[in-house]
């Protein structure tokens, strides 16, 4: 393998974002127990005494009361520390120490890791966790040295190298000879986890080759990538060549090729076209394999997502796309689709509105056009054009989205209040209605008015109600009505306090100095 040109890696945008990928062995703070190895059978072993409060400790860990559930695992092993047997005090240990660790008593949770490896180290599907967990317990506190001394530990030991955790403390250890500039090194442990543990730990395995592949896509060693992972016999095989095409370009989906600027636009445009090139010698394995529109959705993307910018390449991938879209190689139902797809992947909004008419459905394509001249030229008269053509085609469906629309554009683009305020009407579906009627009242200078829409709003509807108080709380707060406001932030507070709105309304009382205590307040 090359020397790699670790400044250079920086520069391409690789160095930054190749350690913090997919972790699967990193601690879950959602229940630090549910993914401990325990199985059914061990459970039997447990007496019904102990069930009930191994029962109550998993509870308490899946609702997050992480102190209460490590107590809960105490008064296990101190109760019944000289009836269990070993293996199973071993996991007592080890869970307490990982509800520990969740409830950020990392200290705490260290010691009880140790306790572990100290008395119950022949216990490896324990200890091999306990010595894992340890090292990110250190990581989370800082503490880089002794972190990554346990994964070190945890990998050169016999006993543990080939457990799935093991996975984890590798690509750690790797991701440190990456962090100090030690590319080859790094690059070794990561194909050591994809080889080593693709099956057993395919979450981690797979991090780990993307990371490699970071590294390969932003030196432009392509050659090395199929060396690496396309077995000599797959060589000329689409299945297995689309697969790894696949995979380098969700990598390259990651990353910018560079940072953005005026002095590394030149080079980052020159990597992006050598990656593009390999791409596209890509595509008669897609074309043997009848995927050719996986290939063609997959270089449009890279396309507008990385900013690559060749227009006369862009537009002819887009006139090749257009042409077998309207092919028989594609349904007639799924044309449609791609068309919008297209659309929505073309920067160039003349281009894009060209598509838009080749569109089977007229319709689907009056509405691209009104998205392509409003909310992405800015030119919403010409947006409501498209969309009165929507409203007057006599499609029910497709009329009320138009006037969702267009009223929205009336109201919030071009001001047109009153005309907002007829279409919503028109459409007529309260309370969706009515809130935005009272949006375009307020909006228009009618402020009585938008407080008379808002009380036959909370009338009407009873579960709207303390949003529509809020609202008009919110409103008399910004117009510096505080009395006003403070009244109806007091009355949602007692009419409705397991609302939502009545922990805003105490919030907001709060910020007025106005003591509420936590209960309600009664003016009275």
């Amino acid at each position: 393998m090359k020397r790699w040109n670790v400044p250079l890696l920086c520069v391409l945008g690789w160095l930054c974002v190749v350690p913090p990928m997919t972790r699967a062995q990193d601690f879950s703070h959602d229940n630090p127990l549910r993914d401990i190895p325990f199985s059914a059978e061990n459970y039997k072993r447990l007496n019904p005494f102990q069930r009930s409060s191994y029962d109550k400790a998993i509870r308490l860990a899946a609702e997050k009361q992480y102190k209460a559930a490590s107590m809960e695992l105490e008064k296990i092993r101190l109760e019944f520390e000289t009836e269990l047997d070993a293996d199973l005090l071993a996991y007592v240990y080890y869970a307490q120490a990982r509800c520990l660790h969740a409830d950020k008593d990392r200290n705490q949770a260290i010691r009880v890791y140790t306790e572990v490896l100290d008395y119950f180290k022949d216990e490896s599907w324990v200890a091999v966790q306990a010595l894992y967990y340890r090292g990110i317990a250190h990581f989370d506190n800082g503490d880089q040295r002794q972190g990554l001394k346990d994964m070190k530990a945890l990998v050169e030991d016999p006993a543990y190298q080939t457990e799935a955790v093991a996975a984890g403390a590798l690509r750690r250890l790797a991701d440190n000879h990456f962090k100090n500039t030690e590319v080859p090194q790094a690059v070794k442990y990561w194909k050591q986890v994809w080889r080593d543990f693709e099956k057993s730990n395919p979450t981690e395995a797979a991090a780990a080759r993307n990371n490699v592949l970071g590294v390969y896509i932003g030196a432009l060693e392509f050659g090395e990538i199929q060396n690496w992972l396309l077995p000599a016999d797959k060589s000329n095989d689409p299945a297995a060549r689309m697969g790894l095409a696949n995979t380098v370009h969700e990598v390259t989906r990651q990353n910018q090729f560079g940072s953005r600027g005026p002095a590394n636009e030149p080079q980052r445009i020159k990597d992006m076209a050598a990656y593009f090139g390999w791409w596209k010698a890509q595509r008669p394995f897609y074309e043997q394999g009848q995927l050719l529109w996986d290939w063609y959705y997959r270089a449009l993307e890279f396309i507008h997502h990385k900013r690559y910018v060749d227009p006369k390449e862009r537009n002819a991938l887009i006139d090749e796309m257009v042409a077998f879209i309207k092919s028989p190689a594609v349904a007639e139902n799924q044309r449609n689709d791609r068309f919008i797809f297209v659309i929505d992947q073309t920067a160039d909004h003349t281009k894009a509105l060209v598509v838009a008419d080749m569109m089977p459905d007229r319709l689907s394509g009056l509405w691209k056009k009104s998205e392509i001249t409003g909310h992405r030229q800015g030119k919403w008269q010409e947006s409501v054009v498209f969309l009165d053509q929507l409203i007057e085609s006599k499609n029910d469906s497709w009329a009320k989205r138009a006037k969702w629309d267009k009223a929205e554009i009336y109201r919030d683009r071009l001001g047109k209040h009153a005309e907002a305020i007829k279409l919503y009407e028109e459409l007529n579906e309260p309370p969706r209605t009515l809130w935005e009627i009272q949006r375009a009242q307020r909006a228009s200078g009618k402020i009585s008015e938008a407080y008379a829409t808002l009380t036959t709003l909370g009338a009407m509807f009873p579960d709207e109600k303390p949003a529509a108080m809020f609202q008009m709380a919110e409103y008399h707060h910004e117009d510096g009505q505080r009395e006003e406001a403070v009244g109806l932030y007091r009355q949602i507070l007692k009419a409705f306090p397991k609302s939502s709105q009545s922990s805003q309304a105490h919030q907001r009382l709060e910020e007025f100095g106005i003591a509420t205590g936590g209960g309600v307040i009664d003016e009275n």
